[in-house]
């Protein structure tokens, strides 16, 4: 590494970036090292909506807003 510096040249840096879903080429070695280190995190599980749009209950906010407009329009 030291003569690397003298030199004033650095390594190329590693390809991680995929194009289309594919990695780069000439980027299997950098790539195939985080996939082990990934491994060993977390595991992410795509969210669930807290309310289906088709729910047949309204919020609160919603029932009180046409409770209001009841009282207001005198029906």
């Amino acid at each position: 590494a030291p003569e690397a510096a003298v030199e004033g040249e650095r390594a190329p840096r590693k390809r991680r970036r995929r194009r289309h879903g594919r990695p780069v080429e000439g980027a299997e070695a950098a790539v195939a090292a985080p996939a082990v280190a990934a491994g060993n995190g977390p595991v992410q599980v795509p969210a669930t909506p807290m309310r289906a749009s088709g729910n047949d209950s309204d919020s609160f906010l919603t029932r009180l807003g046409r409770k209001i407009r009841r009282m207001l329009s005198g029906d």
